[in-house]
């Protein structure tokens, strides 16, 4: 049942109480709803008719309960008899002398945020600026590029192609920190030796043609050499940077 809507009256329907009962033959059920109508003027109040369809079980026919229309005449609204108070009087304003605690906490908070973003770029920092230490002998491979080599070293003895590239990559941030290779092929580019760098490339093709888990790593591992390179020559440095075709001669 919908409550009516009816102009310049405010309806306010109530939960509604359900109730469900079983016989020996049936199972009864009751839904009562009350609406509240709250008028905004004095006057007539029309509440039209209201029809609800309903089947007949016994007669096996459709039935319509009719609840029909009434009007209603609304009354004024009492005026109050209660006397009006005063206005209080507005609390004189003190003059801030010092800053609020909110106002403590958001500088502090502030200060905080700005510590953290300094150590962070700090951090970050640290991370790109890993260069070979100076005076490093001839032969020598620079810090922490021993444990960089043994990682890929471990990948390509695992036959475990997503981790060689992933090892590869930061041993070739070791090597080339003011210029890190963004993929193998750039890292293919810059190593010296050719036969390593092709099987640089085959494990790329690999990756990307969905072929990695037949990829075989001890053949890469038998070409890893102790150091991947210096920083590679311009001529180098833009071969590195070079699409390959794509059709092939």
């Amino acid at each position: 049942i919908e409550p009516p809507r009816l102009e310049g009256v405010r309806v306010y329907p109530d939960q509604p109480s359900i109730t469900t009962r079983s016989s020996a033959d049936a199972v009864h059920g009751e839904r009562i709803q009350h609406v509240a109508l709250v008028p905004g003027a004095a006057g007539a109040l029309v509440i039209p008719e209201m029809r609800v369809q309903w089947w007949d079980v016994e007669a096996d026919a459709p039935r319509t309960a009719v609840i029909p229309a009434r009007t209603l005449s609304v009354a004024p609204a009492p005026v109050s008899a209660a006397p009006i108070r005063p206005a209080l009087a507005a609390p004189p304003v003190v003059p801030e002398t010092s800053a609020r605690p909110w106002q403590i906490a958001s500088a502090a908070l502030a200060f905080a945020w700005l510590a953290t973003l300094g150590a962070l770029f700090r951090t970050r920092g640290r991370r790109r600026s890993i260069e070979p230490r100076a005076g490093t002998p001839a032969g020598e491979s620079p810090p922490n590029t021993s444990a960089a080599r043994q990682a890929v070293l471990g990948a390509c003895n695992a036959s475990d192609p997503r981790e060689a590239r992933r090892a590869l990559l930061g041993w070739a941030e070791l090597a080339w920190p003011g210029s890190p290779a963004r993929d193998l092929i750039a890292v293919a580019a810059r190593v010296r030796d050719e036969r390593f760098g092709e099987a640089i490339m085959a494990l790329d093709r690999a990756l990307w043609s969905g072929r990695d888990a037949v990829w075989n790593g001890r053949s890469m591992a038998a070409l890893l050499p102790r150091e991947i390179g210096p920083a590679p020559s311009p001529r180098r440095r833009g071969a590195e940077n070079r699409l390959p075709s794509l059709h092939p001669a």
